[in-house]
């Protein structure tokens, strides 16, 4: 297993993870708030860039190579009864899956504990059913509430 490397996002990593943004909502279909475009894409860098309490994009790189990204974001649960840490976005490429690097980003993630958080949460996509094992294989299981939206 290659040696992954954990990093946080530069403007230089622009060209690549556009694409691969534009992967994972064009997978399952997942969002439910309509397509992703390169404008949510820039918004969601330029803020996260900007206000670093809000979040963060990691990298990972296999020898200077990007083979995926996370967002990673942050907000206080009364439930949990502290921070917790949201994978919102979490994405490997084809060539390089099935090799061990989902779970050292979540060995990572869960020694670093970037917000000193309290519980990890994340979405699944319903028809993502080898995600969905991977991630209860780590410990992860289905919350008891139904989660909505409403658009501001």
């Amino acid at each position: 297993m290659q040696k992954i490397i954990f990093r946080a996002y530069k403007p230089t990593d622009y060209d690549e993870i556009v694409p691969m943004i534009m992967e994972l909502y064009a997978k399952d279909g997942a969002t439910t708030v309509g397509d992703m475009t390169v404008e949510k894409i820039n918004r969601t860098i330029e803020n996260l860039l900007r206000r670093k309490h809000l979040g963060k994009i990691l990298i990972f790189e296999q020898e200077k190579m990007v083979v995926g990204y996370a967002i990673l974001t942050s907000f206080w649960s009364n439930e949990f009864g502290g921070r917790s840490l949201i994978i919102d976005e979490l994405l490997i490429k084809m060539a390089y899956r099935n090799q061990g690097i989902s779970t050292q980003f979540f060995n990572y993630l869960f020694k670093k504990k970037f917000y000193n958080e309290v519980v990890y949460m994340l979405e699944v996509g319903f028809t993502n059913t080898a995600a969905a094992a991977f991630y209860k294989r780590l410990g992860f299981g289905d919350f008891k509430t139904k989660m909505q939206f409403r658009l501001a």
